[in-house]
């Protein structure tokens, strides 16, 4: 038998601490959670006796289908809120250590500036 388990109801069960523990080192994995006791020694490991014994007590003998691991922010994520605070492209290229040309681009793809429109290029006579 298989159960989805959300970062939430986690947390409530095993606390926050564990629970990112958990999420860590197995997040985003079906994790079968062993109901004989003296088994699953690497999950113990992670969480901590107690806390595996609550795992245990919930799920012994299911899959539990953990929640995705926590992603660091994107450049992007990064450069949207530096730019409605109202800092120049070269301020946060420096702090993000990216080109201004990406800022710029990020800007231009919330809609915050027109993009350049391209001149026709002369015919040669």
């Amino acid at each position: 038998m298989a159960v989805t388990i959300s970062r939430v109801d986690l947390e409530a069960l095993i606390g926050p601490e564990c629970a990112a523990w958990l999420l860590a080192r197995f997040g985003g994995l079906s994790l079968y959670i062993p109901k004989r006791k003296g088994a699953g020694q690497a999950i113990e490991a992670v969480v901590g006796a107690v806390a595996f014994e609550v795992l245990q007590a919930e799920f012994g003998g299911m899959n539990v289908s953990l929640p995705g691991k926590d992603k660091a922010p994107t450049l992007k994520a990064q450069i949207i809120p530096l730019i409605e605070a109202g800092l120049s492209h070269n301020e946060i290229a420096e702090r993000l250590e990216c080109s201004w040309r990406h800022v710029a681009g990020v800007k231009q793809d919330m809609g915050l500036t027109k993009p350049t429109a391209r001149k026709k290029r002369q015919k040669p006579r």
